[in-house]
């Protein structure tokens, strides 16, 4: 059993790569200590020093901090229920949340605000729309309104806060990540 106030959670004040985690926590009735970071461009620069990996989030539970949302992710759905026991949903769970973390990894970069919307244009149209509407098949062929079994996952969660994320306020896909 896990000791309360053992978890705490760091990222930015906002929601981003720890906010499925955080929900997963809560949802859960997991004690933990959720600490934001302003970021500032101008700090960020001697503060990631202090994180391994120079990046955010962190999660640590007692001692130890461990990194990669995704990871953080899982753990917290273990401990709060809402990730399955069965291996096979499992996959499901995992393909699902991996599919949507690949969109926002291979997002493309760049400096210029002009090329960067080109660039997220096109990664729209040749990436994203079939990534969901293969997540959309993989939802319909679980026959399931929580992505990935009978009862709220972490798939879920995530699916309806990235999709929420990338198309929040109705606005095109590329702009919104």
């Amino acid at each position: 059993m896990l000791n309360k106030m053992a978890i705490s959670l760091t990222y930015f004040n906002g929601t981003g790569r720890a906010e499925a985690t955080r929900l997963a926590l809560v949802l859960g009735d997991i004690e933990f200590e959720d600490i934001r970071i302003n970021y500032d461009p101008n700090q960020w620069e001697s503060q990631k020093k202090d994180f391994p990996l120079d990046q955010l989030p962190i999660l640590k539970y007692n001692d130890t901090i461990f990194t990669q949302s995704a990871a953080q992710l899982r753990f917290a759905g273990r401990l709060a229920n809402l990730y399955p026991i069965d291996p096979v949903r499992q996959l499901a769970v995992d393909e699902i949340t991996e599919i949507l973390l690949d969109i926002l990894n291979k997002a493309p970069q760049s400096d210029d605000i002009k090329k960067k919307k080109r660039l997220r244009e096109e990664y729209t149209e040749k990436h994203i729309k079939k990534s969901l509407a293969y997540v959309e098949q993989r939802i319909i062929s679980h026959d399931c309104i929580w992505s990935a079994g009978s009862n709220i996952s972490i798939a879920g969660m995530y699916t309806s806060f990235r999709c929420a994320t990338y198309c929040s306020l109705g606005r095109q896909i590329s702009v919104c990540f």
